[in-house]
């Protein structure tokens, strides 16, 4: 067997039905979701939002001119997974890519919500609407929506920057990786740098939270964190992640701490910068 493969147990491997199937069809995105390795002689990944299945669920959800379902929530409608407008004012989301993230969170829970957003992404705007044929109109309308600010250009491990925001109840960053050409991020070989990124967010996130708030992140790459998903923690600890075994078979078990929406930023033009 190539040496590549065996990084990964195929043979004991569970995938949900879904992909399997979509991947059965050769839909790229799926491959490397299962596979997870680049190989010569192999096309090179693409982005998640090519899988056909996405891209079936985006023309119902963006873009289109049928009207969508996305008013104010009612009392019923207050909580919104870990997101509760009793007790969350100020939410802000770093590193998104095309902003959905973003945007599927201001939609749940609506203008009438109280609640207020500083949504962010590491590229600049014409990045943006250079990478994501679905910028533009999500961009669009986040704008059009008096309880969110958009900004650009904004790294989630400087500091200065992050101070300058303001406080928030929540900080999220979904899916956190450092940006990578061909939508290629997430993958092994970035996992020591995806493993900094993650431990200067930490380090210095703890200064734009409120004294209640909390950093909340998703991890979709089992290899990097052994699928912290949704892992919160309070504000006024100390994160860190420790060194996994090069097999990746020891959980890296964070200490106390704080915390995207993409992904600083997922796809880019220069790899390394951090998105």
């Amino acid at each position: 067997m190539d040496t590549e493969m065996t990084w990964r147990d195929l043979h004991l491997l569970h995938v949900h039905r879904d992909t399997l199937s979509c991947a059965l069809t050769r839909c790229i995105a799926c491959c490397y979701k299962i596979v997870l390795h680049n190989r010569p002689g192999l096309l090179p990944n693409v982005r998640p939002e090519m899988c056909p299945r996405m891209a079936q669920a985006s023309k119902t959800a963006v873009g289109t001119d049928e009207p969508q379902d996305v008013a104010a929530p009612s009392a019923s409608k207050s909580n919104v997974g870990l997101y509760n407008a009793e007790n969350v004012k100020s939410i802000l989301t770093v590193g998104d890519g095309n902003f959905s993230f973003s945007l599927a969170l201001a939609r749940a829970l609506g203008p009438d919500s109280g609640v207020t957003f500083v949504t962010t992404s590491h590229e600049s705007k014409q990045s943006v609407l250079e990478t994501y044929p679905d910028g533009e109109k999500i961009l669009a309308e986040l704008n059009a929506m008096p309880n969110v600010t958009v900004l650009h250009e904004v790294d989630a491990t400087d500091a200065k920057q992050m101070k300058a925001l303001g406080a928030f109840d929540r900080v999220l960053w979904n899916f956190p990786c450092i940006r990578a050409p061909r939508g290629e991020d997430g993958q092994n070989k970035e996992m020591e740098a995806n493993k900094k990124l993650l431990h200067d967010f930490f380090a210095i996130v703890a200064q734009v939270l409120t004294e209640a708030g909390e950093k909340l992140y998703l991890l979709l790459t089992p290899s990097l964190d052994d699928t912290l998903y949704g892992k919160k923690r309070k504000r006024g600890n100390k994160a860190s992640i420790t060194n996994s075994s090069s097999s990746n078979n020891k959980r890296k078990q964070p200490a106390s701490g704080n915390t995207k929406g993409g992904n600083q930023s997922r796809p880019g033009k220069k790899k390394g910068r951090r998105s």
